[in-house]
């Protein structure tokens, strides 16, 4: 039995009524300039995106459920994870690194001594940074140094078998050497 597939604006009531049963629960405080309207914005254009997902055949408020639940679970680890320094929700934050209490942010405020802690170590690797000069992949090379790559290969495949499967060694093998 062939259903009609509905528009989402013909569901926006819906949708929103969904959307906001969730505002009492929200308690997100990581980023003091969005509030529940912003998480709103964000909930509707996910949606949105996903429409063409959805199953008329189906009812529509468990999977508007599960898709605001999880996007919901995103914004809160992406943004509780502790890879934000906590004074970007303190009061006493003056933007970069100053503060009004102890002047810079350092371990000195209680709340960045206990977040350097803790903080977790893929820190460096979530943060995003241009793939093309990359200042910690420039840093380490001088314009005049005269990289051998010949060389460098040469002692990569020397070292490599130590380190590998016998099998990852035959394939890596056979893809770069022969």
């Amino acid at each position: 039995m062939a259903v009609d597939k509905k528009d989402f604006e013909d569901f926006i009531d819906t949708i929103d009524e969904e959307i906001k049963k969730r505002k009492s629960k929200w308690k997100l405080t990581s980023i003091t300039w969005m509030d529940f309207d912003d998480i709103s914005q964000i909930l509707r254009i996910h949606i949105y995106k996903k429409w063409h997902l959805y199953d008329p055949a189906k009812p529509l408020a468990p999977w508007l459920n599960r898709i605001i639940t999880n996007q919901i679970k995103n914004l809160i680890r992406n943004n509780y994870g502790n890879y934000a320094r906590p004074c970007l929700k303190c009061a006493a934050s003056e933007g970069g690194d100053l503060c009004v209490i102890y002047e810079k942010q350092c371990s000195d405020c209680p709340l960045y001594a206990h977040w350097e802690k803790s903080k977790k170590i893929a820190h460096d690797v979530k943060v995003p940074v241009s793939l093309e000069n990359h200042q910690q992949d420039l840093g380490n090379i001088r314009e005049d140094s005269t990289l051998d790559i010949d060389l460098a290969f040469g002692k990569l495949n020397q070292v490599l078998p130590k380190y590998l499967k016998p099998i990852e060694w035959k394939i890596y093998e056979n893809l770069y050497i022969k």
